[in-house]
């Protein structure tokens, strides 16, 4: 996975390519019939296409090398330069990001990020991506990516503790939507379940926007004492690379490049070669091995040889130095015989790490090795630099094969900025980001859809601290200035004012309408329990599991030698970026860093993956730069630094691109004594409350999607108030088609230009910042004192669909246990404000928003949460009491009585929808 704001670009396995759409003239010897690209038609073509470079690329390798490269530079070269591994896109856009903060001890750059629990103990965390193995090869591209991040997560030297995931498919429909996802969570069980690394947790979605591709994003954890961190800095000249690991193969070759590309309808079968083969068992050994070097103080650095394979890893771990280095691959342990030079140094055979050692620790180093039965070999040095500056060097068969320049593949990879500005060159030294060339300068060209956008309390300048705008003249968005903010915010929507002119769909009007809507949404994939997934892992290998996966809004885990536990939480959004890419990415943080303190952690960090289509489309690039902006923000709102993170582009399939998502992994601490609360009612006789807003918005909602009171299921939708027309076929074609409004030839988009994503301008809820951060020091507050025993976001579904859930107890029913016995009932009443603008009852029911938890309060402890919200003004509404198990869910509003249901019923229909889906035909799951 890479590096966020990385210097030099890390290699790891994130997605993105080369390939984006700028125009260049061929270098001498190109044939000049070739795509925007500046790739030759068809298989056949030059080797600087085979090795993903554009034309305009490899003019620039001929100008910088002063000749043309070999066969083994040319395909270090192009995967060094690849999206995947030089972030020639994002690299600008990636330094608006807050990476500083008291508690962060690894920042960008780092094979992961690091954060202090406050007693000494580290906390390294990261996300990976593996998204086009995955497409290729389900089982292996996820197996294979959760060895990935465990190895990046041990190469900070830390032990990896706990995974979690998040997944993107298409609604199960077909045979092979339902065949991606057996193989994706069976891969992922497969190879956490052998390392006995735990996947306590992580987030599901389903939306049509994946279905040309997939997304598989994995988040791992790990933990170690402060002092013994290892930092990507290598030793200096005359240390030792040793290769640690099984023997190489060739399997994985030019996997950066591949994963830097674009797929075609028919690509799986010819892909599969790049994909690689993972073995848990070997990768169980070398953790163990790796950590008592580390422990032992043997090694100054490591690497995991991910994208790039050995090439790459020393190439970044000279940069890093600021030497040269030298392999020597006749040393390597090969597999098979006679593998030619550049497979040995791109291969990106699984389990193998690359370790920086002085010459005095050799000896103990083998012996080590040797009692874990893993090969160690010398394969190369650092150097001095020469005459001619920093060389990386390979020698294969009595001659050498590489030698170029160390800045060459690291720091003058090119850079990107919007479409149509071309490649400009930029030498990424000093603090880790662009140079400030003139790529850089121009880097947002577009934030679609956010000039309004901005956390509460901005006004009309940038908050303290924050970076210089990223072109001139630019000023933060005006808050609140969205169409139909303010009745949104009432939970009501004037005709029209979602943007694309069509009347608001009907309120709900019956008590059956409103058992009807919860039952879909119950049984929507979105929605659904996730417990068929989650039971394939072992959440509690390690014994270290406090809250396992569906039990809580966030994973809580012991750590060892610590009086602290950790919290991880996971969101993410998909299908609202299309609406508005800067408001969906700052809901994906507050969501969770409110999930986090929810089970009463404290958040410290934050890691990101970023996943969207070609960048080469104006409309993608304008997705990329309103994401990473609104995350910014929301990051600077909250005091929240981002440690790291992945970026994954050229997830498209021909000229469909995914929907744009980003998923946030936050890491937290809960202090002694150590409370902890859950996401679910653990039992009759408390008090149900909602602390926030009481309505919320149905812009983007699970609701609309799922068409509202009328239950028709779009597609896609197209705003608010398109959802109906876009059921029945009508809405915009290009909506309805899966592409964007803007296409992909329309001209870039200029500084505060609009720009219509899929469809409409339904306004998405602004998230109150000042709100958001008391609200989360209450819950904080109030777990730890007692006053809150269980407490969940009431976030995708609304308000009745966290109510219902939260009366499940969490986690797939026991074997011999009955949803009756697993199944509260509930008693609820809701009454609206006197005096205020009524709500919509559907906004009222299933909005959804920010800023809004439904706590479960023991008796006795109602009147001092009550002071303590009222102290930190935020807002506390009683809703009812939790009764007996296998009861009914009883709700009322406004005195009236709107859904009798059983409890046990509704839970098995919740549990049974996803099995029924992944097991047969979508009609085999009765909503109704």
């Amino acid at each position: 996975m890479e590096r966020q704001v990385r210097e030099p670009q890390s290699r790891s396995k994130p997605q993105g390519g080369p390939r984006s759409r700028h125009r260049a003239q061929p270098p001498s010897g190109v044939p000049a019939s070739q795509d925007p690209a500046g790739r030759a038609p068809g298989a056949a073509g030059e080797p600087w296409q085979a090795a993903g470079l554009t034309a305009a690329e490899y003019r620039r390798v001929l100008q910088l090398l002063g000749r043309e490269p070999g066969p083994a530079e040319l395909g270090l070269i192009g995967v060094l330069w690849s999206e995947h591994c030089a972030y020639k896109h994002s690299r600008p856009l990636l330094r608006r990001l807050p990476t500083r903060g008291p508690q962060v001890l690894l920042g960008p750059g780092e094979n992961a990020g690091a954060v202090d629990l406050g007693d000494g103990t580290a906390v390294v965390f990261r996300i990976e991506s593996h998204n086009h193995p995955s497409f290729v090869e389900p089982f292996q591209g996820a197996a294979t990516g959760v060895g990935g991040i465990l190895r990046d997560v041990l190469a900070a030297g830390a032990r990896p503790v706990a995974l979690m995931d998040f997944l993107c498919f298409a609604e199960p429909r077909h045979d092979r939507d339902r065949r991606l996802v057996r193989g994706v969570v069976a891969g992922i069980a497969a190879y956490g379940n052998c390392t006995g690394v735990p996947v306590v947790g992580g987030r599901v979605l389903f939306e049509p926007g994946y279905k040309t591709n997939p997304l598989v994003n994995v988040l791992c954890a790990g933990v170690a004492p402060a002092r013994r961190l290892l930092k990507g800095v290598a030793a200096g000249p005359g240390a030792r690379l040793v290769l640690i690991g099984p023997p190489t193969g060739a399997d994985g070759v030019h996997g950066a490049t591949f994963a830097s590309a674009s797929l075609g309808p028919d690509d799986a079968a010819g892909r599969r070669p790049a994909v690689q083969v993972g073995d848990p068992f070997a990768g169980k050994v070398l953790i163990e091995a790796c950590l008592e070097l580390v422990e032992a103080g043997l090694v100054a650095a490591f690497q995991d040889l991910g994208a790039g394979g050995l090439g790459a890893a020393a190439a970044e771990l000279a940069s890093r130095a600021g030497t040269g280095a030298a392999l020597h691959l006749d040393r390597v342990p090969l597999r098979e015989p006679g593998l030619p030079a550049e497979v040995i140094l791109l291969s990106e055979s699984q389990e193998r790490m690359l370790a920086v050692v002085e010459p005095a620790h050799l000896p103990r180093l083998r012996r080590v090795t040797r009692r874990w039965g893993l090969p160690a070999a010398v394969v190369g040095r650092l150097e001095e630099a020469g005459d001619r500056g920093t060389r990386f060097r390979a020698r294969h068969r009595g001659r050498w094969v590489v030698d170029l320049p160390v800045d060459l593949l690291t720091r003058q990879a090119p850079v990107y900025g919007p479409p149509g500005q071309g490649l400009a060159g930029e030498d990424r030294r000093g603090d880790g980001g662009p140079g400030g060339g003139p790529v850089a300068a121009g880097a947002l060209a577009v934030l679609p859809g956010s000039r309004d956008h901005a956390p509460a309390g901005w006004g009309g300048s940038q908050p303290a601290g924050a970076p210089a705008g990223p072109w001139p003249g630019w000023a933060p968005p005006r808050p609140g200035a969205g169409p139909g903010a303010t009745r949104a915010a009432a939970g009501r929507l004037d005709p029209g004012e979602a943007g694309d002119g069509r009347a608001e769909p009907p309120d709900l009007s019956d008590p059956q309408a409103v058992a009807g809507a919860l039952r879909r949404l119950l049984a929507a994939p979105a929605l659904t329990s996730k417990s068929w997934i989650y039971s394939q892992f072992d959440h509690l290998v390690g014994g270290r599991t406090r809250l396992r996966p569906g039990a809580g809004p966030a994973a809580v885990l012991e750590v060892p030698g610590s009086d602290r536990l950790l919290v991880l939480a996971m969101a993410g959004t998909g299908r609202q970026a299309t609406l508005d890419p800067f408001r969906a990415a700052a809901l994906a943080v507050a969501e969770a860093a409110l999930r986090a303190s929810c089970v009463g952690g404290i958040p410290l960090g934050l890691t990101n993956g970023l996943n969207l289509g070609d960048p080469g489309r104006p409309a993608v690039y304008a997705q990329l730069a309103g994401l990473i902006e609104g995350m910014a923000a929301a990051c600077r709102a909250l005091d929240l630094p981002v440690t790291g993170g992945n970026v994954s582009l050229y997830n498209a399939t021909g000229e469909h691109d995914i929907d744009p998502t980003v998923a946030v992994g936050v890491a937290g601490v809960i202090p002694p004594p150590g409370r902890w609360a859950a996401g679910f009612f653990p039992g009759p006789g408390l008090r149900v409350a909602l602390l926030g807003p009481l309505a919320g918005h149905l812009a983007g909602s699970e609701y609309v999607k799922g068409g509202g009171a009328a239950g028709a299921s779009p597609e896609r939708p197209a705003g608010l108030a398109g959802h109906a027309a876009q059921a029945r076929g009508g809405g915009d074609p290009a909506a309805r088609a899966g592409d964007q409004v803007l296409r992909s030839g329309d001209p870039v988009p200029r500084p505060g230009d609009r720009v219509a994503l899929g469809g409409g301008q339904a306004a998405l809820p602004q998230v109150e910042w000042e709100l958001q951060r008391r609200l989360q020091r209450l819950l904080q507050e109030a777990v730890a004192q007692g006053w809150v025993v269980a407490a969940r976001p009431a976030g995708r579904g609304g308000l009745l669909v966290t109510l219902v859930e939260m009366a499940f107890a969490g986690g797939p029913l026991p074997p011999g246990e009955t949803a009756e016995g697993a199944a509260l009932g509930l008693d609820i009443a809701i009454r609206r404000q006197p005096g205020a603008p009524a709500p919509r009852r559907d906004a009222l029911l299933f909005g959804e928003g920010p800023t809004r938890v439904v706590v479960a309060v023991p008796p006795g402890a109602w009147d001092a949460l009550a002071r303590r919200a009222a102290a930190l003004h935020v807002p506390l509404h009683p809703l009812g009491l939790t009764a007996e198990p296998g009861g009914r869910i009883r709700v009322r509003l406004d005195g009236g009585l709107w859904l009798d249901e059983p409890a046990a019923s509704l839970r098995t229909l919740w549990e049974e929808a996803l099995p029924c889906r992944l097991d047969g035909p979508e009609s085999q799951v009765a909503a109704g």
